[in-house]
C-alpha cells in the first residue's frame, strides 16, 4: 500500500480534533502523557521510568496541534458531549506515529548511507528540516 501524504495525514487529525467530544479526549490524552505520579511522603516520582519516557506518547506540539485544531470547531459538540468508546486515543497516536514517519520518509533520500552523511543541497534544507523542527 502507498504510504499517504502529510496532507492526507494532517486532514484526519483536523477531522478528529473537530469530531463530537474532543476536548474531554484530548484532556485525557495530555493527562496520560503529561501527568506524572508523586509520592509525597518519599518525595518520589512513582512512575515507571520507561512511561514517563517513552516515545509512543504524544509530545507537547503534537498535543498543542490537536488544540489548535479543535478550537477552529464551530460546533458545540466538540467541546459538550464526552464521548466514549476509547477510539480517539488509538487514533490520534496512530496518526501521530504515520506523521511522524511521513516526514521521515520525505526526507530520507537526502541522506546518503554510503558517506553517513545528508547531502548538501540547500533547496532541500526544508524536507530534512521539518521532521526536526516539529518533534
Amino acid at each position: 500500500m502507498e504510504p499517504r501524504s502529510v496532507k492526507e495525514i494532517f486532514s484526519d487529525l483536523r477531522n478528529l480534533a473537530l469530531s463530537d467530544g474532543a476536548l474531554h479526549e484530548i484532556s485525557s490524552l495530555i493527562y496520560r502523557d503529561s501527568i506524572v505520579t508523586v509520592d509525597k511522603q518519599h518525595s518520589l516520582v512513582v512512575d515507571d521510568p520507561e512511561h514517563r519516557w517513552s516515545i509512543a506518547k504524544l509530545n507537547q506540539n503534537e498535543l498543542l496541534l490537536l488544540l489548535g485544531l479543535m478550537v477552529q470547531s464551530k460546533s458545540d459538540q466538540t467541546y459538550a458531549v464526552v464521548a466514549s468508546g476509547g477510539e480517539f486515543i488509538q487514533r490520534a497516536d496512530r496518526l501521530f506515529r504515520e506523521f511522524h514517519d511521513r516526514l521521515n520518509m520525505d526526507a530520507a533520500y537526502l541522506f546518503n548511507h554510503d558517506t553517513m552523511r545528508y547531502i548538501e543541497s540547500p533547496e532541500l534544507i526544508g524536507l530534512s528540516g521539518r521532521e526536526a523542527i516539529y518533534y
